[in-house]
């Protein structure tokens, strides 16, 4: 657990960039991200909601935005990340009955990956 949260720490912070870039915040604002866990959460995002994927074991990030994985986890099908940036593999990610989100990779395994998005917009 301590290395995922790692990981996720590094992921916000090597992907901060890219989403200031995008949604016109200043340069050296930080923004504080949380993980998404729940299909709630996930229902709770605006369209245009930058979301992070990160790796624990290969070390890799992916940013979408719910509007480009929303018609397959929308649909209760499961939406792929092919390749992983890291490993290759493809991260899976979908509901589980429940309503919790999960993410299998097919070379780290599964629970290797999480996603966070934007504090505030959940």
């Amino acid at each position: 657990m301590k290395s995922v949260l790692t990981v996720g720490i590094i992921a916000v912070s090597l992907s901060t960039l890219a989403i200031n870039e995008s949604s016109g915040q200043e340069p050296g604002q930080r923004r504080r991200f949380e993980h998404l866990r729940t299909q709630k959460e996930y229902k709770a995002l605006p369209a245009k909601a930058q979301m992070i994927f990160a790796c624990a074991k290969c070390k890799a990030i992916a940013t979408v935005t719910k509007r480009d994985i929303s018609p397959k986890l929308d649909a209760g099908a499961a939406w792929v990340l092919d390749p992983c940036p890291g490993c290759d593999g493809k991260i899976t990610t979908k509901f589980d009955a429940k309503g919790d989100m999960t993410h299998d990779c097919t070379k780290c395994g599964p629970d290797s990956a999480f996603c966070c998005c934007q504090a505030g917009k959940m």
